[in-house]
């Protein structure tokens, strides 16, 4: 599987998590990170660029607003500052596929 759409799953698992945090939803979720863990590179600290870099923009694009998360955490900024610099197609695949799949509204 190529690495967009691998990130689009892991964005795609998030937003549907949201919606309806059923045990369905988290499964999927949970099997997305695992396709995805590694391939966009881990840090010293072992912290999952792709994992972190999903997650900033899922909270950028109001996946998380519902939960009151507005503001993506300093580091998962960071991360998905690298992969908007490193792989620019992915992450303007996953946010048009995240702001498809939430219509504007979640």
């Amino acid at each position: 599987m190529s690495e967009t759409q691998l990130f689009v799953d892991l964005c795609l698992s998030m937003v549907e998590y949201n919606r309806t945090r059923s045990d369905e939803a988290r499964h999927a979720l949970r099997v997305a990170q695992l396709a995805a863990e590694g391939r966009f590179g881990v840090t010293a600290g072992e912290t999952d660029i792709g994992l972190a870099a999903s997650l900033a923009l899922c909270v950028e694009e109001g996946v998380m607003a519902v939960h009151g998360i507005v503001t993506p955490g300093e580091m998962e900024s960071v991360m998905l500052h690298r992969l908007t610099v490193s792989h620019p197609d992915v992450i303007a695949t996953a946010r048009s596929a995240v702001r498809a799949a939430i219509g504007g509204v979640l």
